[in-house]
């Protein structure tokens, strides 16, 4: 069931496109690609803006997170976006697994978690923030979109059900 909830929380962002946090420099980059007890959970295409999303979290927070309930103090969720192959039509090549092959890295985005930050009046205690693959951050710290997106989950904690997204496509092959 905690695969499910970071499963739906995080390809929500999917959904959102480009936006960046409202309150960004809570958000630090955090270590987590070869980082013990970290690992990818999920991968997502979005076949309207033609990227693929490499969905990260910690083991111990998913097996501990079940949906419906508040997510732990402190999760993190990094979503890395890559820009689909696509072939000589404009279309993203599939690969073997029916995912979109990767292109080019385009951004690495974090939310987290932490007890207080609702007092902004977002996304439940939820920041979001945007960076480069490199760890330095993106954008002017604006994260309404983020927010107004997740605020239609406000009842499971601002994160979305995994079968919701599945009716609406966003669920891809394993």
């Amino acid at each position: 069931m905690g695969k499910s909830l970071l499963v739906g929380l995080a390809v929500a962002w999917a959904v959102v496109g480009v936006a960046v946090a409202q309150n960004a420099e809570r958000v630090a980059f955090p270590e987590y690609k070869g980082v013990p007890g970290w690992f990818m959970f999920y991968v997502v295409n979005d076949p309207e803006q033609k990227i693929l999303a490499e969905l990260y979290a910690e083991i111990d927070i998913i097996n501990s997170t079940e949906f419906g309930q508040p997510a732990l103090d402190g999760t993190i969720v990094v979503r890395e976006v890559y820009l689909a192959a696509l072939d000589a039509a404009g279309n993203p090549i599939l690969g073997e697994n029916g995912m979109f092959q990767k292109g080019r890295r385009l951004d690495v985005w974090v939310m987290e978690k932490r007890e207080g930050w609702g007092d902004d009046g977002g996304a439940g205690d939820w920041e979001f923030a945007k960076f480069r693959a490199s760890g330095s951050r993106l954008g002017d710290g604006d994260n309404t979109a983020c927010h107004d997106c997740h605020m239609d989950a406000a009842d499971t904690d601002f994160m979305f059900n995994f079968s919701e997204l599945e009716e609406e496509g966003w669920l891809m092959p394993e």
